[in-house]
């Protein structure tokens, strides 16, 4: 475990020093922030849906 998040830190640190590669990860981030609560956290029939999704993942993982 400890040198997988290694490894892991490592990438990480070389893609950070690619140029603009972090600011366009960070606006994709930021951007699907901004989608998903508009899509599914604004409204209750929306926010249900959700609630609904995440149950039946939930039973499909669990067994419940």
């Amino acid at each position: 475990v400890v040198v997988l998040l290694k490894v892991l830190f490592a990438v990480m640190d070389a893609l950070n020093d690619i140029p603009l590669l972090y600011p366009t990860l960070e606006i994709v981030g930021i951007s699907y922030s901004i989608w998903f609560v508009n899509r599914y956290l604004l409204k209750v029939s929306t926010r249900q849906e959700l609630g609904e999704e995440i149950s039946s993942i939930k039973q499909q993982f669990l067994g419940e």
